[in-house]
């Protein structure tokens, strides 16, 4: 189970990074991946709105996924 208390959340997709802030959520620092130094990693600011935004990015993949199984 997730634990709720953290206050940043690590985003290692670059693409729900940039659907997050296309979505108006603020980005809290940009970091290097401590594995994959050519890899970047964005922390987000867990708020209200970046839980929502976060959410509905959750489902719109897990639709996507769905679909492609489908087909």
């Amino acid at each position: 189970m997730e634990n709720m208390n953290k206050e940043y959340k690590l985003v290692f997709n670059a693409g729900v990074a940039r659907k997050l802030l296309k979505m108006g959520v603020a980005i809290a620092d940009i970091k290097a991946d401590r594995v994959n130094h050519d890899k970047t990693v964005f922390v987000f600011k867990r708020t209200p709105e970046f839980e929502a935004a976060f959410s509905q990015i959750n489902e719109e993949i897990a639709e996507s996924k769905k679909e492609t199984v489908v087909e």
